[in-house]
C-alpha cells in the first residue's frame, strides 16, 4: 500500500468521523446553539481538509484555485470556532465588540485570500504536495489567525477558572483537544522544516483536527450518550441495509436476487426490531435515573427527619433529667441526710418509695434517650442481686395510691422463708 493510498483513507475516514459527529451531535439536541455550531464547525474543517486534499490531485490548473479556497476557508473555520468556543463555554455570543470585529475582519481575510494574490500569490508543486508562494498580505492572514487563537484560549482559560463541576470537565477536555491539535501543528509545521528543512508533513497537521472535533463532541456528548446509542444503531441498519439492496441490485440472476432479498427482508426486520429494543432500553433507563434521583431525594429527605428526631430526643433528655434530678436531690436531702429533722416512719416510708421511683425514672430516661448508644448498639444490662420481694414491695407501693382511688385492693402476700 502505497503513501497516496494512505493518505486517501485517512482523508476518507476523517471525512466519514466529521459528518458523523456532525449529524450526530445536531440531532441530539438540534435546538442547542453549540451543537448547531460545532456541526458547522465540523463541515468547515472538512472542507479545509478536502480543498488541500484534492489540490494535489486534481491537476494543476485547479491547484491555484482549490489552494486558495483551502486557504481562504481557514478564516471562516475559526470565526465558526470562536462563537462555538464561547457558547460551548456557556459564553453569550451576542453581537459585542469584540465579536462584531473578529466576524468583519474575519470575513476581510476570507475574501482577501480567496478571491486575491495578495495572500496566495503562486503555487509550486513537488512531488510531495506543494508550497505557496506567498502575497504581500500573508503576514497579515497568519497574524489574524494568531491573533483569534490566543482570544479563544484567553476565555477558555478564563471560564475555566470560574467553573467548577461538569462544566469544568468539559472545558478541559475542550482545550485537551485544542492544545493536541496545536502541539501536532507545531511539531509538523515549524519543528519538522526547521530541523530536517522539509514541510512534506504539513497536511498531518491539518489531518490532526480529528483529534480536537472527537475530544470535543464527546465533551458535548458526555451526558447524551444515550442519544448517541440511538442514532449509532439506526445509522448501522440504515448502512447494512442500503448494502444489501445493493448487493440485489447487482445480482447475476433472478434466483440470487430473490435469496438476497430474502436476506435483505429479514436483516431489515431485525435491524428494526433491534432500535425498537434499543430505545425501549433508553427510555427504561431514563425511567430508572428519574426514580433514583426521587429515592436519593426521599432518602436526604429521611436523614433530615432522622436528624431532627435526634435533636428532638436530646434536648428532651435534656429538660426531663434537670426536673428529675433535682427531685433526686431534695429527696436525698430529705430521707439520707435528715436536714429537715425527724420523720415519722409512714413519712419516711412514702419518701423512700418515692426516691426509688424518682431513681428508676431517672434511669430510665437516660436509657430510652440516649440515642447515640442506641444506635451504636452500646446499651448494656447490668444484673445485680436483689430481693424480689423488696422489689414487688418498691412496685405497689408505687400504684397503691392509684389502685386505692379506683376502688380496688392490692395486696401481697409474702412467702415465709424457711
Amino acid at each position: 500500500m502505497d503513501f497516496k493510498t494512505i493518505e486517501l483513507l485517512i482523508v476518507g475516514l476523517i471525512n466519514a468521523l466529521c459528518v458523523m459527529l456532525a449529524v450526530w451531535i445536531y440531532y441530539s439536541n438540534h435546538r442547542a446553539t453549540e451543537n448547531k455550531l460545532f456541526s458547522i464547525f465540523s463541515i468547515f474543517a472538512l472542507l479545509w481538509i478536502d480543498f488541500g486534499y484534492f489540490s494535489l490531485h486534481l491537476g494543476d490548473k485547479l491547484c491555484i484555485l482549490l489552494t486558495r479556497l483551502n486557504v481562504g476557508v481557514v478564516p471562516i473555520f475559526f470565526i465558526i470556532f470562536y462563537l462555538f468556543s464561547l457558547s460551548f463555554s456557556g459564553q453569550s455570543i451576542r453581537k459585542s465588540l469584540i465579536n462584531k470585529t473578529v466576524v468583519f475582519s474575519g470575513m476581510l481575510v476570507f475574501i482577501t485570500s480567496t478571491f486575491t494574490s495578495l495572500v496566495v500569490k503562486s503555487v509550486v508543486i513537488h512531488s510531495w504536495g506543494t508550497s505557496l508562494v506567498v502575497g504581500s498580505l500573508a503576514d497579515f492572514y497568519y497574524i489574524w489567525i494568531v491573533l483569534v487563537l490566543g482570544l479563544i484560549i484567553y476565555t477558555q482559560t478564563k471560564q475555566l477558572r470560574s467553573s467548577s463541576g461538569p462544566e469544568k470537565s468539559k472545558i478541559s477536555m475542550f482545550l485537551i483537544g485544542f492544545f493536541v491539535f496545536a502541539a501536532i501543528n507545531i511539531i509538523v509545521n515549524v519543528l519538522f522544516p526547521v530541523l530536517f528543512h522539509t514541510n512534506q508533513y504539513y497536511k498531518f497537521g491539518d489531518y490532526s483536527i480529528i483529534i480536537f472535533i472527537g475530544l470535543t463532541a464527546y465533551a458535548i456528548m458526555k451526558h447524551q450518550l444515550f442519544n448517541i446509542k440511538v442514532i449509532a444503531t439506526e445509522t448501522t441498519v440504515i448502512a447494512l441495509s442500503i448494502g444489501l439492496l445493493v448487493e440485489i441490485l447487482l445480482s447475476n440472476d433472478l434466483t440470487e436476487g430473490l435469496l438476497k432479498g430474502m436476506v435483505w427482508v429479514l436483516a431489515t426486520y431485525g435491524g428494526y426490531v433491534l432500535v425498537k429494543s434499543v430505545k425501549t432500553e433508553i427510555k427504561q433507563k431514563e425511567k430508572l435515573g428519574v426514580l433514583a434521583r426521587k429515592l436519593e431525594q426521599a432518602n436526604d429527605h429521611l436523614k433530615e427527619l432522622d436528624e431532627t428526631k435526634d435533636n428532638f430526643l436530646s434536648m428532651a433528655a435534656h429538660e426531663l433529667n434537670t426536673p428529675i434530678a433535682a427531685i433526686n436531690g431534695y429527696l436525698s436531702m430529705l430521707v439520707d441526710e435528715n436536714l429537715c429533722g425527724p420523720i415519722n416512719k409512714d413519712a419516711t416510708k412514702y419518701l423512700e418509695q418515692i426516691y426509688g421511683s424518682s431513681k428508676r425514672l431517672a434511669n430510665l430516661v437516660k436509657d430510652l434517650l440516649n440515642v447515640s448508644r442506641i444506635e451504636s448498639n452500646r446499651i448494656h444490662i447490668i444484673y445485680t442481686e436483689a430481693q424480689m420481694e423488696d422489689v414487688i414491695k418498691q412496685s405497689i407501693g408505687e400504684v397503691a395510691i392509684k389502685a386505692k382511688e379506683a376502688g380496688h385492693k392490692l395486696s401481697f402476700e409474702q412467702p415465709s422463708h424457711k
